[in-house]
């Protein structure tokens, strides 16, 4: 009798545990905001999504998950211009793994500033300038009109439609980038492969530089660019469809010259992978 009492009350506790854990908290809130106004948001353990659109505030809708997220604070200092997001995690929950996942709908002219500790990155739709940072997760931008720097530690980097200059860094994951108007100041990656197809080169730009510890790199550049290229890999081959001019001696693994009459400079870098050069 005693066995199946201590049996009944630790399948109690067991699905009272489960209930917890599965347990979801929705709540929605709204600042007023300025059309060029700034808004930041910190968040330890969740996903972050962003849309953009023609008002001026920013509708907030958070959705708690996991047992104890009701201890996790979220802390806002907001203004005409401006709106901070801090996500505060009592010690004690990351036994627990609660999480806070982020939805806004923020006017399409404010700067972003977005850190994500564990959780995916998702925004479209900016007409200013983007930064997004993530320990582990992915990052999505598409449509973003202003300057973009991303940077992942642990995971993709993949940009889409996007109208101005561009820095991304990954320590482990891929960067694609795709449908690109502007430039593309710097990528890097220790581990995966780069991808760029680039439109239209913004005719102020100066350089770019793309380098891969281990993966290949491939560039799609319009036919009629003029540039000059520095082309290297270590262990891989290099290979283009565009007619470089090239003056003196060159190595197996390596490539510098002129593309037509010459002009932004072209950095390609791997350490281990192929790298081509193509255009659209």
């Amino acid at each position: 009798m005693k066995r199946r009492s201590v049996a009944l009350v630790v399948g109690l506790m067991c699905l009272v545990l489960a209930m917890g854990a599965s347990a979801t908290e929705v709540e929605e809130q709204t600042f007023p905001l300025t059309a060029d106004g700034s808004v930041s948001l910190d968040n330890a353990a969740g996903e972050t999504v962003i849309h953009a659109w023609d008002k001026e505030e920013v509708r907030m809708i958070t959705t708690r998950k996991g047992s104890g997220a009701d201890k996790i604070e979220i802390i806002i200092d907001s203004g005409e211009d401006y709106l901070k997001i801090e996500t505060e995690y009592p010690i004690f929950s990351w036994f627990r793994r609660p999480r806070i996942n982020y939805e806004l709908w923020v006017p399409e002219g404010a700067t972003l500033r977005i850190i994500a500790s564990s959780g995916n990155i998702d925004i479209e739709g900016q007409r200013s300038d983007v930064r997004a940072n993530a320990s582990s997760g992915d990052i999505e931008l598409a449509d973003i009109w202003g300057a973009i720097d991303a940077g992942t530690s642990s995971g993709s980097i993949r940009v889409e439609d996007s109208k101005s200059d561009i820095i991304a860094r990954s320590s482990s994951g891929s960067i694609r980038i795709v449908e690109a108007h502007g430039a593309v100041e710097s990528l890097r990656t220790s581990s995966g492969r780069i991808y760029v197809e680039l439109e239209e080169v913004d005719q102020d730009a100066s350089e770019m530089s793309l380098q891969s510890s281990s993966g290949d790199i491939s560039l799609f550049l319009p036919t009629d660019i003029d540039a000059e290229v520095d082309i290297r890999t270590d262990s891989g081959r290099i290979s283009t469809d565009f007619r470089i001019t090239v003056e003196g001696t060159f190595e197996k693994n390596e490539l510098r010259g002129i593309i037509g009459a010459g002009g932004i400079l072209i950095r390609l870098r791997a350490s281990s992978g192929d790298v081509s050069l193509r255009s659209l």
